[in-house]
Formats: structure tokens, C-alpha cells, sequence
């Protein structure tokens, strides 16, 4: 959909615009304008990626014209493989030195992309939006603090507006992140994980972003559960031991309180165990531990066998005497 070989031959510009297309966009064709505009007003030479993730025919319409430029790059899946693909396809893409991801509508008002790049200092890797004051609807105000709420408290980061989609990064951070699933939203919890430094800048928020946002239940319950996959990234990636052990144990050892209970009750006090249940419910919950805790055990015989293939750290600086 675009014209590859001359985009290779131009130089590199400053600044890659990746902006992945999921579900919701507003007008495609003006978000490229905008946010050029914006940039060439800051002095900085860019491209923009959209990355349609499965047939958008509308959003194709409104790209016709800036596909057509030197500096739009469209990109699109024969169908949906979900917004974290789109972003790695978009990152794969990225030609500058500096990476700005964009949501497919406006979030924050463009004119705030400047207060990133001043954040943007050697001390920082990712500077992150977050749109605050918060405009939109009290019930999308709610459903924010109760997910960073959650978010904090299981990862330790104290972060305002995590899922924002406005985020500025340096090249070196695309070649550590594994993006997949829904983890999108978590990216600068990632970069954290790979020992990345990321600020969360306040930005104004856009006109465009205030309507009410409700979800059907599975929705939330996904949510959820991408937070739990965050959470075990953070703390049991490299010793699943520690984290299926400790369950395993605790579920076994109430299994065998139950189990023992009613055996020692059938010793000395002889109450027979073919007519009570909660001894064989005792055993089931005691092998449930079992097979926990060898869960833990496997996964680290995993790690350890593809350790010497995947390292896991990340050098910042190598001072040589």
C-alpha cells in the first residue's frame, strides 16, 4: 500500500510516529496532519506508521491521500491479530531514532506532544502521557483509579494513566520488549522490567477522549487477568518456584489438615471414614498442592536449561579500567 523502495532510499528521520488501529479511530487522515504539523513546528524531521490490525475499509478511505506522502507508511494484517502485533509491526517499521506511539483517536490535545520531548532527557528512556485533569465521564474516572489502584498495589509502580497510549521511547527500548497478548497497555511496566527508566508527564486531555467507556463483563475479567500476567512478570518471571511452591504448599497442607483431621478423629475418637467425605476431599486438595508445586518445579527447570540462550539482564554502562 505504499511505495517501499523510495521510502528505504530517504534518509532516516528523527522521529517514528507509530500509530496501531485496532478498534476504535476517529478520521485517520487528520491525525496524520496534526501530528505532522506538530513536529515539523518542533524542528524534527518524521514518519508516520499506521498499522491497520485487520480490514478497516473506512480507515483505509481516510488514508488514501496521506499514504500518498513520503513520510506515511500504512501497514495492514489480513485480519485481527490484536494492537500488541500492530505495535511490534509498527516498532519493526520504525526508522528514527525516537519512537512516539499514538492511540487511533485523540486522547490528549497534540499541541502536549511537546512537554514529552522536553521530558525526553539522557536520564529517561520513555516518557509516558498521562491525561490529566481527567474530562471524561466520572464512571471512566472510576474505572481508572480501581485499575491503577490494582495495578500498583501488585506490581509496586505508582503510575496515574498506565494505558495511555501517548508514549515517547528510544529505539534501544524496542529491542527489549516482547510484546503479545493485551500487554500493550503495559508498556511502560515492561520497559521497567527490563531496567529502563520511564517518567509519567501530565498532558492535557482531549475534547475527542471524554465519552463514556462501558464494557461487557468478559471485558473486565480479561483486564484482570492481564493484570495478574503483569504481576507475575514482575515478580516470578526468572523463579516460578517461589510463586507455584508457596501455593502448591499452602494448598497441600490444608489438604492434609483435612485429611489428618478426620484420620486422627477415626483413631481416637472412631469415627468411621467410609461414610465422610471431607477425608476424600482432603486427599483431592492435598495432590491440587502437588501438582502445584510441581508446576513451579518444572518451570524452573525451564529457565534454567534456556537461560544460557535467553539473557535476562540488561548492561547500562561498562566502565573499563
Amino acid at each position: 500500500m505504499t511505495d517501499a523502495p523510495s521510502k528505504q532510499a530517504a534518509p532516516a528521520p528523527r522521529v517514528s510516529v507509530v500509530v496501531p488501529v485496532s478498534e476504535r479511530h476517529d478520521d485517520l487522515a487528520a491525525i496524520y496532519r496534526v501530528h505532522r504539523q506538530v513536529l515539523r513546528e518542533m524542528g524534527l524531521s518524521c514518519e508516520l506508521i499506521f498499522v491497520l490490525d485487520g480490514r478497516f475499509p473506512e480507515a483505509e478511505r481516510q488514508l488514501a491521500t496521506p499514504e500518498k506522502e513520503p513520510d506515511c507508511t500504512v501497514i495492514r494484517f489480513p485480519r485481527h491479530y490484536g494492537e500488541s502485533r500492530a505495535l511490534s509491526a509498527g516498532f519493526a517499521a520504525a526508522r528514527g531514532e525516537l519512537v512516539l506511539t499514538l492511540a487511533a483517536y485523540l486522547q490528549i490535545q497534540p499541541a502536549e506532544i511537546a512537554k514529552l520531548f522536553a521530558e525526553l532527557t539522557p536520564a529517561q528512556d520513555m516518557v509516558t502521557g498521562s491525561r490529566f485533569p481527567r474530562r471524561d465521564n466520572w464512571v471512566n474516572r472510576v474505572q481508572s483509579r480501581l485499575f491503577h489502584g490494582l495495578v500498583r498495589r501488585l506490581t509496586g509502580e505508582s503510575f496515574q494513566d498506565v494505558s495511555c497510549g501517548v508514549r515517547l521511547l528510544r529505539r534501544e527500548v524496542l529491542a527489549h520488549l516482547g510484546l503479545y497478548g493485551d500487554l500493550h497497555r503495559f508498556l511502560p511496566l515492561l520497559a521497567i522490567q527490563k531496567g529502563f527508566k520511564v517518567k509519567e508527564v501530565p498532558l492535557a486531555q482531549a475534547c475527542e477522549d471524554c465519552r463514556l467507556r462501558l464494557y461487557r463483563p468478559g471485558v473486565y475479567w480479561r483486564r484482570l487477568l492481564d493484570i495478574l500476567s503483569v504481576f507475575f512478570l514482575f515478580k516470578f518471571t526468572q523463579k516460578p518456584l517461589r510463586f507455584f511452591g508457596l501455593l502448591g504448599s499452602g494448598i497441600g497442607l490444608f489438604g492434609l489438615l483435612l485429611a489428618g483431621t478426620t484420620v486422627f478423629q477415626r483413631f481416637f475418637f472412631h469415627h468411621g471414614l467410609a461414610n465422610r467425605p471431607l477425608f476424600l476431599i482432603g486427599v483431592l486438595i492435598t495432590l491440587v498442592g502437588l501438582q502445584t508445586f510441581f508446576i513451579g518445579l518444572i518451570g524452573e527447570i525451564i529457565i534454567f536449561l534456556h537461560m544460557p540462550e535467553q539473557p535476562r539482564y540488561r548492561i547500562d554502562k561498562l566502565i573499563e579500567r
